[in-house]
C-alpha cells in the first residue's frame, strides 16, 4: 500500500524492583481526563469522517454547510441568470472555505421567492459534473483530478490536494476491499487523522452457543468507519476534541493527554471487561520526574513509581511479540451445557487470548490475558499486565481475575437495571501496585462481590482513601450551589443531626459522636463498624443552611495557580519501505529500500506558570458577602 506506515523496532530493558519501591509515589484519584484516560481511544469523531466524504460530493442541498449553493458561478454569473443541465467553460464555487474552479455541466432548481414585496430567484440543489480538473482559483493548483471524478462523486481512491500540492485527504482500500485506511493532513503539515477502519464488511460467524466476532479484541461490535480495525496492519492517529491524541493500534499504542502526560503500553486491559485498568510507560518531561510506569485503574493514574527513558515500550515491538486471538460474544449467547442449551443469555461477553509470546519466560513490560468457559463463553478472564521478570509480575503490575455469573432464579433477559445486575454479575479478585517476583509488595488488594452493580452505586474499583469505607461516591461539594464560608473548629459541631462532607470519598455521612479525647468525630462506615475521622481523613466540611439572612466575613483576595498553554513538538518514529524492479536480461532484480520516516505533530499542553493574587470571586473584594435565608453553606472542619 502506497500509504503504509511501519514503527521503529527497539528494545527495552527490566529493573530492579528494590530500588523502585523505595521511590514509588501514590497518586491516589489523580483525574487525568473526564470520564477516565483514554477512554475511546479507538474511536474517531464520526463527524469528522462525515466532512471529509461531504469533500467529495459535488453535489448540494440548498442547506449544504460546505456550499452556499446561492454562490455558485458559471461563466462568471450567479446560477440564477444561467440555464440549468449545460455545459459551461468555468464553474466557480467555494468548497469549505477553499475557492475552487473547474469546467463542466451543472444541474440545479430555481424558484422564485418573495422578498420585501418582490420575486426574486432561489437556488435551491446544485450538481457539478466536471469534465476537466477542480483547481483553485488564482493558482491554479490541483485540488482533485479529473480522472478521479465520477459524474458529481470524487472516487473513494482519488486524493485532495492542499493549495501547496501536498495531499490534505486520501482514501485507499486494502487488497480485500475490506479495510480502508484514510489519512488527513493539516496545512501546517500536521497530521490531522491517519485511520484504519472496517469498510462496513460484517464478518461475523455462528456456532451451536451464538454468533460471535473473530478477531475483535474490543468488548463490542466495531463494523463501523470510525473504529481503529482490530486487525489494522497500518498505524492509526486520532485527534480528540479536548486535544488529547492517540497514535497506534487497537491493542497497543501512545496516548497523548492534553497536560498530563504520555502513555505508552496496551489498551484493551482499561475496558472493564478485560480489568478495568492497567500499566504504562508514562512520560511528562516538565515533571520532577519525567518518566515512570503508571498504574491505571478505573481511568485514573493510582500510583507511580520511576523510570528510565530505555525502559519505554516501542510500539512495534509490543505488536511482534504479541499474540491475539480474540472473540466477541454478542447477546444471545448460549449455556455450555447442553441440558441448558436452549437457556439465551442476553449479555455480551468476550473469549479467547491476548499474550505476549513465551510468557513463561516473559522479561520486561508485556501481557497475559485469557478467558477460560465454565457455565458459557468467556464467563472467567484472567489478567497480568506490567513489568516482568521471568515470568513473574516483578515492578509495577496488575492482576486482575473476573467471574461472570449468571443466576438462573431471574431472567435471562433482564427489563431493567436492577433485574440485570440480580441476573448477572461480575466478582473481581486481583491486585494493583509493585510487585516482587509474582508477589504484591506494596499496592492494594482487589476483592469486589459485583463490580456490575458497585461501579455504578459507588465506585469500588478505585483506591478508597479513607479506611472503614467501601466504595466512593459522586457528590460534588458544589452540590445545591453550597457556599464556602471558612473554617471552624470541629467541636462546634451540633450535638444532634450533623452531617459532613467527606471530601476523600465524596460521600455526605451523619455524624454519631465527637470526641473531645480522640480529637475526632465518629461516623458509620460501610461495614456496619463505627469510623473515627480526624485531621488525617482529608479535608471534611461541616454542611449546613441558616434560617434566616445574616453576613460573613470573607478574604479580600486569595492566591491561586496560573496556567499556560504551550506548544509542544514531538514524534513517533516510523520506517518506510519502497521497493524498486530492475528488469535483467535473465531474471528480474528488486532493489528495497528502508529510511526512518517519523509521525511528527504538535500537541498542546498546559503547565504551572506561577502563582497570582486576584480578587476574591466569592465577596468581589468586599471582604463581606450577604447570605440568604436557608442558603447551602460548607465550613472546613479543623482538628486541633
Amino acid at each position: 500500500m502506497k500509504n503504509r506506515k511501519r514503527l521503529k523496532q527497539s528494545t527495552q530493558t527490566v529493573f530492579g524492583v528494590a530500588m523502585l519501591m523505595l521511590m514509588s509515589f501514590n497518586l491516589s484519584a489523580q483525574g487525568i481526563v473526564e470520564g477516565g484516560l483514554f477512554q475511546h481511544y479507538y474511536r474517531m469523531n464520526q463527524k469528522k469522517l462525515e466532512q471529509m466524504k461531504e469533500l467529495k460530493r459535488l453535489a448540494w442541498s440548498e442547506y449544504s454547510k460546505l456550499v452556499d449553493v446561492s454562490q455558485v458561478k458559471a461563466e462568471g454569473k450567479y446560477l440564477a441568470a444561467q440555464k440549468s443541465k449545460k455545459k459551461y467553460g468555468e464553474l466557480t464555487f467555494t468548497l469549505g472555505g477553499r475557492k475552487l474552479v473547474t469546467s463542466g455541466k451543472v444541474y440545479f432548481s430555481k424558484s422564485t421567492v418573495e422578498r420585501n414585496g418582490y420575486y426574486v430567484p432561489k437556488i435551491g440543489g446544485v450538481s457539478i459534473v466536471p469534465n476537466s480538473d477542480i483547481r483553485y482559483q488564482g493558482s491554479g493548483k490541483l485540488f482533485a483530478s479529473i480522472d478521479d471524478i465520477e459524474g458529481s462523486i470524487i472516487k473513494p481512491s482519488g486524493n485532495l490536494y492542499n493549495e501547496d500540492g501536498s495531499v490534505f485527504y486520501s482514501e485507499e482500500l486494502d487488497e480485500t476491499g475490506q479495510y480502508i485506511y484514510r489519512t488527513a493532513t493539516k496545512p501546517n503539515g500536521d497530521y490531522d487523522f491517519m485511520l484504519y477502519s472496517p469498510n462496513g464488511s460484517q464478518r461475523d460467524k455462528a456456532d451451536k452457543f451464538g454468533t460471535y466476532s473473530p478477531n475483535m479484541v474490543y468488548p463490542f461490535g466495531a463494523g463501523g468507519t470510525q473504529y481503529i480495525s482490530p486487525e489494522a496492519r497500518e498505524i492509526s492517529l486520532i485527534n480528540f476534541e479536548n486535544g488529547d491524541k492517540y497514535i497506534g493500534f487497537s491493542t497497543a499504542g501512545t496516548y497523548d493527554t492534553r497536560g498530563s502526560g504520555t502513555f505508552t503500553g496496551y489498551m484493551p486491559t482499561l475496558f472493564m471487561e478485560y480489568g478495568n485498568g492497567g500499566v504504562f510507560f508514562l512520560e511528562r518531561p516538565w515533571a520532577e520526574q519525567p518518566y515512570a510506569w503508571a498504574l491505571v485503574v478505573d481511568g485514573e493514574v493510582e500510583m507511580t513509581i520511576p523510570a528510565d527513558i530505555s525502559e519505554k515500550p516501542q510500539v512495534d515491538s509490543l505488536l511482534n511479540n504479541l499474540e491475539v486471538n480474540m472473540s466477541y460474544y454478542p447477546y444471545p449467547t448460549y449455556m455450555l451445557d447442553e441440558k441448558e442449551k436452549k437457556d439465551a443469555i442476553w449479555w455480551p461477553t468476550m473469549s479467547g487470548q491476548m499474550l505476549s509470546k513465551d510468557t513463561a519466560n516473559l522479561n520486561g513490560y508485556g501481557i497475559k490475558f485469557h478467558t477460560a468457559d465454565s457455565a458459557f463463553r468467556g464467563d472467567h478472564s484472567y489478567l497480568e499486565v506490567g513489568t516482568f521478570q521471568n515470568g513473574k509480575l516483578h515492578g509495577m503490575g496488575y492482576r486482575v481475575n473476573i467471574t461472570r455469573l449468571y443466576n438462573n432464579k431471574f431472567s435471562s433477559r433482564p427489563k431493567n437495571e436492577t433485574e440485570d445486575y440480580d441476573a448477572f454479575a461480575a466478582r473481581v479478585k486481583g491486585a494493583a501496585g509493585v510487585f516482587n517476583n509474582g508477589e504484591l509488595v506494596d499496592g492494594r488488594v482487589l476483592d469486589i462481590d459485583n463490580a456490575r452493580k458497585t461501579y455504578k452505586n459507588g465506585n469500588r474499583w478505585k483506591h478508597i482513601p479513607v479506611e472503614g469505607f467501601a466504595s466512593i461516591g459522586n457528590v460534588p461539594l458544589s452540590f445545591k450551589g453550597s457556599l464556602y464560608y471558612g473554617d471552624m473548629p470541629y467541636i462546634d459541631l451540633p450535638k444532634d443531626k450533623a452531617s459532613v462532607y467527606v471530601s476523600e470519598i465524596q460521600r455526605i455521612i451523619k455524624v454519631l459522636e465527637i470526641d473531645t479525647t480522640r480529637k475526632a468525630i465518629k461516623v458509620m462506615g460501610d461495614y456496619d463498624e463505627p469510623v473515627w475521622l480526624d485531621e488525617n481523613s482529608g479535608p471534611i466540611y461541616w454542611l449546613y443552611s441558616v434560617n434566616s439572612a445574616s453576613t460573613s466575613f470573607c478574604p479580600r483576595t486569595i492566591t491561586r495557580k496560573k496556567f499556560k498553554e504551550i506548544n509542544v513538538k514531538k514524534s513517533i518514529p516510523r520506517n518506510t519501505t519502497t521497493v524498486r524492479k530492475v528488469n535483467g536480461a535473465i531474471v528480474d532484480y528488486y532493489y528495497t529500500t528502508r529510511k526512518s520516516d517519523p509521525i511528527e505533530y504538535t500537541v498542546k499542553e498546559t503547565v504551572l506558570d506561577g502563582y497570582e493574587t486576584v480578587t476574591c470571586p466569592v465577596c468581589h473584594g468586599e471582604g463581606i458577602v450577604s447570605v440568604k435565608a436557608l442558603a447551602s453553606q460548607y465550613k472546613q472542619l479543623v482538628f486541633h
